[in-house]
């Protein structure tokens, strides 16, 4: 797997996905996902199996939200793993995001 299908998988579930950062007027719900480093699982000395790993936000304002429960099985039956992590409510802005942890193996 790739960061590449990261975001293919997260398109699967809402088609507001960006790298890193939203557009400008961004509106409505969205995904931010990142990369944040390349781990692996080490056997005799070597690198034996690598993974990816990073995280991805949803934004919305809505209670209750299925997308949540959509990008939890987003992953379902591949190579790669996600978690939900973390739930903040943001008065300014009235967004609930959740956090999500992602691994998957190259």
């Amino acid at each position: 797997m790739t960061y590449s299908d990261i975001k293919t998988a997260l398109l699967t579930v809402i088609d507001k996905v960006y790298h890193h950062a939203p557009p400008q007027n961004v509106s409505g719900n969205y995904i931010i996902w990142a990369e944040d480093g390349d781990i692996g699982l080490w056997a005799e000395g070597r690198l034996a199996e690598p993974i990816i790993s990073g995280k991805a936000f949803y934004y919305t304002k809505d209670e209750y939200d299925g997308n949540v429960s959509k990008i939890q099985n987003v992953f379902v039956g591949s190579a790669a793993t996600i978690s939900l992590i973390g739930v903040e409510h943001n008065e300014d802005t009235g967004y609930i995001e959740y956090e999500f942890r992602f691994a998957a193996m190259k």
